[in-house]
């Protein structure tokens, strides 16, 4: 009779109550669900085939990490200035952006929706024998940013751009000296209290202009605006009148007249996100789906609404332990 050791018999039953789950794509594409009046359309795109609509979401993904850079561009610097090691920064939440025409003739843009994490790290010697490290948390929740911008180009001016926040900052060390050493974090919480920092306003004003240039302001090679990718040209959508409008060659053709007068919101998401299943059971989804942009406009008594989302197939891979890849078990 073979033998098992109780050590390995252990390590078994452990496994086999615990079994992991991890996604493989099968096939995925982008959906455009367009709605204009009380009609509606939808078209896809494959994703492999990285055409107009994967451009689009690739700039718009890029929209969120790009104000994360620079954000943590300028916190980095100051960290390093100052003798402090930067850890990492992240940006969480999903970027809602609200455009309102002005009476002037300038459009202002309003940011909400996100909130940023630091973490900093600072070690030494106090009166020469006390040694302490720490760790900093600066927190800026609540960000919004407003800027206002002229409707010819796009273009936002840096003294057009404003930020506001509720700042914190906390800091952790391994002696009782947090109240007595430099905190880093502070200067964060005071730029943001007070004036920002004019590298942390550039930063936000270049995060910013991509989405006037990527989505509303820019042309392609045919002189295409660039909404035109989200909705195509040839874009009809069928009225319950029986009536068609041409919604593409509408946007195409009015694009000055509609960025002026309409009200715009656009949500930013992240797309259908893939991430393990942890348990003992294969999963029961088999298709993840997630929301890239939303936008809708609001314009000469008209709503259009254009959802651009990720539809991701996936079968599920068996794994022991995604955190442990050392365990052993069987397929449950």
């Amino acid at each position: 009779m073979k033998k098992v050791s109780v050590f390995a018999l252990g390590v078994m039953l452990a496994g086999a109550a615990h079994a992991d789950w991890v996604p493989r794509v099968e096939s995925a594409r982008y959906v455009v669900t367009l709605s204009a009046g009380a009609g509606s359309i939808s078209y896809s795109e494959d994703r492999a085939a990285y055409g107009p609509l994967g451009a689009l979401a690739s700039d718009m993904r890029a929209v969120p990490y790009s104000l994360q850079s620079s954000i943590n561009s300028v916190v980095q610097q100051e960290a390093s200035a100052n003798g402090v090691t930067f850890l990492r920064g992240a940006l969480s939440g999903d970027l809602n952006l609200r455009i309102t025409p002005q009476y002037n003739g300038t459009v202002l843009m309003n940011v909400g929706g996100i909130g940023y994490d630091a973490y900093l790290q600072y070690s030494g010697k106090k009166w020469g024998f006390i040694k302490y490290d720490c760790t900093n948390h600066t927190r800026l929740a609540n960000i919004s940013v407003t800027a206002q911008y002229g409707t010819v180009d796009g273009s936002l001016p840096s003294d057009k751009v404003g930020i506001t926040t509720t700042p914190s900052s906390s800091t952790d060390c391994d002696s009782n000296l947090s109240w007595i050493v430099p905190v880093i974090g502070s200067y964060v919480v005071n730029k943001f209290e007070g004036a920002a920092d004019q590298r942390i306003v550039d930063g936000i004003k270049g995060s910013l202009s991509q989405v006037n240039s990527k989505l509303l302001f820019g042309r392609d090679q045919n002189y295409l605006a660039s909404l035109n990718r989200l909705i195509p040209v040839d874009k009809v959508v069928q009225l319950p009148d029986g009536r068609t409008f041409p919604i593409g060659q509408y946007i195409n053709n009015n694009l000055a007249y509609v960025i002026a007068n309409s009200q715009m919101t656009l949500q930013l998401g992240k797309g259908a996100v893939l991430a393990p299943v942890y348990g003992n059971s294969e999963p029961y989804r088999y298709q993840i789906t997630g929301d890239i942009a939303n936008l809708t406009l609001n314009v000469s008594g008209m709503s259009i609404n254009a959802r651009l989302h990720e539809v991701v197939n996936v079968t599920w891979t068996w794994k022991c332990s995604v955190t442990n890849p050392n365990l052993v078990c069987a397929i449950p």
